[in-house]
């Protein structure tokens, strides 16, 4: 491993690090209060979505991934469950990708009345229709994924945190052509009573 792999490693763990640690913070702070209110910030994802790439390129070993930006809307969200939700599913669509020749991820966000909604699209593996509504449930994995590395609780902690943040998400596929998520998230805004 040269130099710049190592540093490309250790700032991937310096983030998981901090992302765990953010964890263990809300754990416990729920634990501690009958009542907890998430912490929200601001979040500019163009520089947090092109750091996942790179970090899902490097766990899975793929570097030929073909990327696809549109725009990428800045988010009012909890920061350690909004690197789950992305984190989880580009390592999915980059890792399910990755068997094709040429593997295309698309990435872009857009406003939809009082939502911003993020739509990552893949052409990989595809998940079969009739196990869509399955992949929610915990240990639960498409059957065409036994050949990759996985345990079925990834996409379930994604639904989890998704309802925790007011948000929803949507899959479509099709077998051996692809998958298209979309993450919908409130457009709150830093001002709003709600959370003031």
């Amino acid at each position: 491993m040269n130099q710049i792999e190592r540093n490309n490693w250790l700032t991937i763990i310096d983030e998981a690090i901090l992302s765990l640690n953010q964890i263990i913070d809300k754990t416990t702070q729920i634990s501690e209060a009958k009542t907890f209110k998430i912490s929200k910030e601001t979040i500019y994802m163009d520089e947090k979505i092109h750091f996942w790439i790179k970090e899902s390129k490097l766990i899975n070993k793929v570097d030929n991934v073909k990327v696809i930006f549109g725009e990428l809307l800045p988010l009012y969200s909890e920061r350690s469950g909004v690197y789950q939700i992305f984190a989880n599913i580009i390592g999915n669509a980059i890792k399910y990708s990755s068997v094709n020749i040429n593997p295309t991820l698309t990435v872009f966000s857009e406003k939809q009345n009082d939502q911003i909604v993020y739509t990552i699209e893949d052409n990989g593996i595809g998940i079969p229709k009739d196990e869509i509504d399955k992949i929610f449930s915990n240990l639960q994995r498409g059957s065409n994924t036994l050949d990759h590395q996985g345990n079925g609780i990834g996409l379930y902690i994604v639904k989890s945190i998704i309802n925790r943040l007011d948000g929803r998400i949507e899959i479509a596929s099709n077998l051996g052509e692809g998958t298209r998520v979309k993450i919908y998230f409130p457009d709150y805004k830093p001002m709003d009573k709600e959370y003031l």
